[in-house]
């Protein structure tokens, strides 16, 4: 792993080139959003320096790896730990067959107010990104 981009997204090298990896069926706050740095400080926390195995699902428009994250075989998968954590959305209608897991891990950090669900009206990442094109 090179460097972290933001709460869903770093740079690593992949089979010999430099490629970003953009983790599968989550959007975290972006950097000027409410928890947009804690995003990215978890992330940063979980692979910063370290190998990381990928489960790659896609390739995106913008030819970036979309990929459940894992820092070892049997460890966790990182999109689901930050749904979890209350420190990203679930972005389930753009990625189906995630419907279940995810939804129910973004349900129970809602329940919860962890992370991002302590605002009582947190605007989701692609909506913000929407309003910051029309300003």
């Amino acid at each position: 792993m090179l460097r972290v981009q933001d709460g869903d997204s770093f740079i690593m090298i992949h089979e010999g080139e430099e490629r970003t990896v953009r983790l599968f069926a989550i959007d975290a706050p972006e950097s000027n959003q409410p928890f947009g740095a804690e995003a990215h400080r978890f992330l940063e926390a979980a692979i910063g320096g370290k190998r990381v195995l990928l489960n790659v699902r896609d390739t995106d428009q913008y030819n970036r790896l979309v990929a459940e994250v894992r820092v070892s075989e049997d460890g966790p998968i990182l999109n689901r730990q930050l749904v979890e954590e209350g420190l990203a959305w679930w972005y389930g209608s753009r990625r189906p067959g995630t419907r279940g897991e995810y939804r129910a891990l973004e349900r129970a950090a809602r329940e919860a107010g962890r992370g991002l669900w302590q605002d009582p009206n947190p605007v989701p990442p692609w909506e913000f990104r929407r309003g910051h094109r029309r300003e």
